[in-house]
């Protein structure tokens, strides 16, 4: 599985806690609310008089007459005046006492009419005075929440719909739909916001390793060491490709952000220099020239610089057209973009020119896998497997693909001859041990008694991976998940927190200890994780999943604040 399907594995993942996230609740913050004090009674020297009966008496007549203008009103609001049945209710709350539980109705209807009336502003003081009254009334807050939205106030609305689940203790599926659909609203609009603003960075180590070694056709290799070429820039600054060879040799030994610091270096030196080169050396320089264009639109890729990657390889294909290397790689820019039309449009122009090119096969397959046509992306991972060898990626798919179309057995057998064909290659037991995970999850859901031993082959192939790659934090992401589906969550909590000590890029690390931080209840850790999270993450659909559930666990900390004695139910 590659980081573009491991991605869209986790982020179903999220959006599946998502779609529950109100059951995610803090473990015993609300404190029993204190008792209010009560005056004493006044002593009474003397025997009641009749002013006290006439006193009573006379209240009496002044709640029934309330009564009788609610009455008035609710008949108004049915038949759509809602100019007389907020009379009725103004009326009725004139002459009631200050302190009487039934004014909290009487606003909550007028509110209702005020809504109705699109006079928002008038609906969030009535409401607010209902629930200053009764912080427990399930229309005061509903009603709010509408008239917050109306207002653009999602976030507020957000806390009124939360409000709600708690009263009903999480109970009321229409209730939970409001709440989730506030939430993805919320949720997309924050993410809007910040995929306009982000700043631009590197990915974690195993998204740059996974998207380098899916391309075959171009060798990124490097005689040279990285100290060496110092050595030779320091006496050549102006030399174009000494930049790109170390760029070469950075990015060998993992040092991304200085890697692609010196192809960019690279890429403007070799454009000023074809711009002068001599007709007899133009086609050396050209050559060196698309290797860094090529390998800077790569970079920019990667840290999600989608226009300024498109900008490269537009320039580099005005130069060479036929590069099909440069056509694969902006394909896969269309897709993570959501442009899968004009992805597919690039891989039919490469696979024209070079219908025997691994690499075509194997991003088509990608694209396939991706748009759920599993059997055609089969197809194509096996003809790239056919025309390389030696790549260990469409092996992978190739196996992977073999899993999803429901032939276990067969994957895993595949996978056995793809580990002594690969021996070296780290990743390959990390995606083994996935398909191992899977299936031991399976097993445990339908109460086979296999599923231990599915568990340990798994944590066996995360050590090897371990062994053989000590930069990647994918195999302790992985074996995390292992131990928290044998319930043992400190230990998985653990491998998670050596993750991201192995890689601080790796998405994947925070966004898990968010939700394990949410499901114990302790908001502010999860929010923090949260926050971690959001900068690293490529895609809308990946920012607001994370948003959404960032927002979930600020809407419950505020409303456990603001209503102290609210009912918490139990986490699950």
């Amino acid at each position: 599985m590659d980081n573009s399907q491991r991605r869209v594995l986790l982020v179903s993942a999220a959006a599946a806690a998502l779609a529950g996230v109100g059951y995610l609740l803090y473990r015993n913050a609300s404190k029993p609310a204190k008792a209010v004090p009560q005056k004493p009674a006044a002593t009474q020297s003397k025997p009641a008089s009749s002013t006290a009966s006439s006193t009573s008496a006379s209240t009496s007549d002044v709640r029934e007459k309330a009564q009788q203008l609610k009455a008035d009103g609710n008949n108004e609001y049915k038949k759509k005046d809602y100019k007389k049945a907020v009379e009725a209710y103004t009326e009725a709350l004139r002459i009631l006492d200050k302190k009487d539980q039934d004014r909290a109705v009487l606003h909550c209807n007028r509110a209702a009419c005020y809504l109705a009336m699109d006079m928002y502003e008038n609906v969030i003081k009535d409401c607010t005075a209902a629930l200053e009254i009764d912080n427990r009334y399930v229309k005061a807050f509903n009603r709010r929440a509408q008239a917050y939205e109306k207002m653009g106030e999602r976030k507020k609305a957000l806390y009124d719909y939360t409000a709600v689940c708690f009263v009903e203790r999480f109970g009321r599926p229409q209730s939970m739909q409001e709440l989730d659909r506030a939430l993805k609203e919320l949720g997309r609009e924050i993410a809007e916001r910040i995929m306009k603003t982000r700043s631009h960075h590197m990915p974690s180590r195993s998204t740059v390793q996974t998207f380098f070694d899916s391309f075959s056709s171009i060798s990124l290799k490097e005689a040279a060491t990285v100290s060496s070429l110092n050595a030779q820039i320091a006496a050549d600054e102006s030399n174009g490709e000494l930049y790109y060879r170390r760029a070469l040799a950075l990015l060998h030994a993992k040092r991304y952000d200085e890697s692609f610091d010196d192809v960019c270096k690279a890429a403007d030196l070799l454009t000023n220099a074809l711009k002068a080169a001599s007709d007899a050396d133009r086609e050396a320089v050209q050559a060196k020239w698309v290797l860094a264009l090529n390998l800077r639109g790569a970079f920019y890729h990667l840290r999600c610089q989608y226009d300024e990657a498109e900008a490269s390889f537009v320039a580099l294909l005005a130069q060479v057209p036929n590069h099909v290397d440069t056509m694969l790689k902006r394909g896969c820019s269309f897709m993570e973009t959501g442009q899968i039309a004009r992805a597919t449009e690039e891989y039919e122009r490469a696979l024209k020119l070079e219908a025997s090119n691994s690499d075509v096969y194997y991003h088509m397959g990608q694209r396939d896998f991706q748009t759920g046509n599993v059997e055609q992306a089969f197809a194509n991972f096996s003809k790239a497997v056919e025309f390389a060898p030696k790549n260990y990626s469409p092996y992978v798919q190739h196996a992977v693909c073999l899993y999803k179309m429901g032939k276990p057995k067969e994957a895993l057998d595949r996978f056995q001859s793809i580990e002594q064909k690969f021996s070296n290659v780290s990743d390959i037991f990390c995606y083994e041990a996935q398909l191992y995970l899977d299936l031991a999850r399976i097993q445990l859901e339908q109460g086979q008694p296999d599923s231990e031993n599915l568990f340990e082959k798994a944590v066996q192939l995360l050590d090897k991976s371990m062994e053989k790659d000590k930069q990647s934090a994918m195999p302790y992401f992985y074996k995390s998940l292992i131990y928290l589906n044998q319930r043992k969550v400190e230990k998985s909590m653990e491998l998670l927190h050596e993750a991201i000590n192995v890689d601080r890029q790796f998405e994947h690390s925070y966004q898990q200890l968010a939700q394990l931080y949410l499901e114990m209840g302790k908001l502010e850790e999860a929010i923090s994780h949260y926050d971690k999270c959001l900068p690293l993450l490529r895609t809308i659909e990946e920012v607001t999943v994370i948003c959404a559930l960032r927002e979930a666990a600020l809407a419950q900390s505020h409303v456990l604040k603001t209503y102290p004695s609210m009912p918490v139910p139990n986490p699950m």
